[in-house]
């Protein structure tokens, strides 16, 4: 019976983190990569580069923000690791086992809270890195005050970084496209070209 009702025990904590990973990394898939680089691509179209990137940090840090203050709030209330430390865990994997610059990142991760705070902020998000930073006996207990000027810098920087991020990548693919502009107008002429367009 014993063994029965432990084995029950693990297969009910291994469902939770399972469902709680995969509904956080949807979370961030979407946040990350289908909202935020929407976002940054319509304003840097509409305002130009400089003031467009402007835009789209000071419209997606307090989005980001609050999302992750969600994830901390329901963190603290649940009393239950749905995905906190099991993302530090494989996060920290990850880097230990990654190329270069996820190795050197698992160095910085281990050198110290400061190194830590940035690795985490840009790598992960303000709600992996208030869950690694935090003191141990403070786990599932409202934020501190030390605990909020932390959440709020690491959207700070975490923003930072992905909205320089996308800017970079938007304007790269802009050049490239604009560089294949002739061959993609001679390319239009050719018998190839009246083909796929008339399969389309």
């Amino acid at each position: 019976m014993p063994d029965t009702a432990t084995a029950l025990k693990g297969a009910k904590a291994a469902g939770r983190l399972t469902l709680g990973h995969t509904v956080k990394k949807l979370e961030e898939y979407l946040f990350d990569w289908v909202l935020y680089g929407t976002v940054v691509a319509w304003c840097t179209y509409t305002f130009g580069v400089y003031d467009g990137s402007i835009m789209a940090f000071v419209l997606m840090t307090p989005l980001a923000l609050f999302v992750n203050t969600l994830w901390l709030a329901f963190y603290n209330w649940s009393k239950v690791d749905w995905f906190g430390l099991e993302a530090v865990r494989e996060f920290e994997e990850a880097a230990r086992k990654g190329g270069r610059i996820a190795r050197t990142a698992y160095a910085l991760l281990k050198a110290g809270k400061v190194p830590a705070f940035f690795v985490l902020s840009i790598f992960g998000d303000p709600f992996l890195t208030i869950v690694y930073l935090r003191k141990k006996d403070s786990s599932y207990t409202k934020l501190s005050t030390r605990d909020r000027y932390v959440l709020i810098a690491s959207a700070l920087v975490s923003n930072a970084y992905w909205t320089l991020r996308w800017t970079v990548l938007i304007e790269i693919v802009k050049y490239v496209w604009e560089w294949t502009e002739p061959y993609r107008a001679i390319f239009m002429t050719t018998d190839a070209y009246r083909i796929l367009h008339s399969l389309w």
